[in-house]
């Protein structure tokens, strides 16, 4: 983790590249639809980064309470999940993030019931 930038950074530098890819699809009169466009993946590009989002917001209060003794695993995971979305894989970045749910705050937290609706 060293000197990566935030998480929610991370977060917000992705759905700003992906707004501009849409943007300029539209202008070009391009597909618009963002996971046709970027990467032809199953997961909308808009439910990777809100299940991004939850996960890195459980990671850090589980940090901050320290409630948590697998972070380091939940940590690999969500910096594995930003990795994928960064080259175009948004399952497998957003199955990546349910990862890092699943070690900071387990399968019957109400965030990672969430993270699965997500993903429809």
């Amino acid at each position: 983790m060293g000197s990566d930038p935030p998480r929610t950074q991370k977060i917000a530098t992705l759905q700003k590249e992906l707004d501009r890819v849409i943007w300029s699809s539209s202008v070009l009169g391009m597909e618009t639809n963002p996971t046709t466009l970027l990467s032809g993946d199953s997961v909308k590009t808009s439910a990777a980064f809100d299940i991004q989002r939850l996960a890195a917001s459980a990671l850090d209060s589980a940090t901050l309470s320290g409630s948590c003794d697998m972070l380091s695993s939940a940590g690999l995971c969500l910096d594995d999940s930003f990795s994928l979305a960064e080259s175009g894989h948004y399952s497998r970045a957003a199955r990546r993030a349910i990862d890092s749910l699943e070690y900071s705050v387990g399968i019957f937290s109400q965030e990672h019931r969430k993270a699965i609706a997500l993903l429809g």
